[in-house]
């Protein structure tokens, strides 16, 4: 086989058209990829951190998509707060006209009884026809075991040393060791009487010398609870509450109000509940709306 021997100037030429034609492979594929790098052995530094690169524009493109998403609920939510605008501006326009218009009588539906709420200077009224309500009551709670004459609980039934009766949050301890302890009936009563929301006179022996207990008035209700099973076997009771009848056991709910709004008095509101001026029965129900500015009020049941 013959050479071929090339002079230096030929192989420079040969060396430089191979260059040539690997640049133009290079070009054609970034114009085909679009991409200056296409793999690692390009260049592995650039290859990288273009791959890290797409990596962090892809996740700002997922954000971008919740944020979007966000701005629709968001638009959504704007839309409905402003029909519901509509809606309370368009209620306030049909109440102004009806408090400038006439009306000779207004009648009501209530669940406090019949309610008529009188003002001073045009004697409207306003007459509720809501449920019938049972007159207030305190609660009574009645045992089931004869207690009468018991001279010692701990020595003569299941009750033992250091046994407790809880009466509406008072702790009643049975004992036979003096000072504040209960050993007899006699003592049980006193120690029942002197309970929270239960006054003298208000715990006795029935017509069966079954324990009765009343509380003090239809605001308080009677909760007993016994740190042992004895206690309630041997006085007839059991760890529940008895409530008095008032507007609260009758459907009525701890916070709920009344409003009224009487001419140039305003708008007045009466609480249900037992707290400080609150209404728990109908008598202090009564109170509180003969208390409204302008208003008298009577109840029938």
């Amino acid at each position: 086989m013959a050479e071929v021997i090339l002079s230096g100037a030929v192989r420079n030429n040969l060396l430089s058209l191979q260059n040539t034609a690997s640049l133009l492979a290079t070009t054609q594929s970034r114009l085909a990829t679009g991409l200056a790098v296409n793999s690692a052995l390009d260049d592995p530094a650039a290859f990288f951190t273009a791959s890290s690169l797409n990596s962090r524009a892809g996740d700002l493109s997922r954000l971008l998509d919740d944020v979007g998403l966000a701005v629709q609920t968001l638009e959504a939510a704007d839309t409905g707060i402003s029909a519901i605008t509509d809606l309370v501006e368009a209620a306030q326009a049909s109440a102004r006209n009806a408090l400038q218009a006439p009306g000779p009588t207004a009648t009501a539906a209530a669940t406090t009884g019949n309610v008529n709420l009188n003002t001073a200077d045009t004697a409207a009224t306003v007459t509720g026809t809501g449920i019938t309500l049972s007159a207030d009551a305190a609660a009574v709670r009645t045992g089931t075991a004869d207690v009468s004459g018991e001279t010692d609980f701990i020595a003569n039934t299941a009750i033992s040393q250091g046994d407790t009766l809880t009466v509406n949050g008072t702790v009643i301890t049975f004992g036979n060791g003096g000072g504040a302890e209960v050993q007899t009936t006699a003592q049980l009563l006193s120690a029942v009487e002197a309970a929270t929301g239960i006054g003298v006179g208000n715990a006795v022996l029935n017509g069966s010398n079954f324990l009765q207990i009343t509380s003090a008035d239809a605001d308080t209700d009677i909760t007993t609870a016994a740190s042992v099973a004895a206690v309630n076997t041997v006085l007839g009771l059991s760890d529940t509450t008895t409530s008095a009848t008032n507007l609260l056991s009758q459907g009525f709910v701890q916070g709920e109000t009344l409003t009224v709004n009487v001419g140039g008095a305003g708008v007045q509101t009466v609480t249900f509940g037992t707290g400080v001026g609150e209404a728990t029965t109908q008598a202090e129900l009564d109170a509180l709306l003969g208390a409204l500015t302008g208003v008298t009020a009577s109840q029938t049941n």
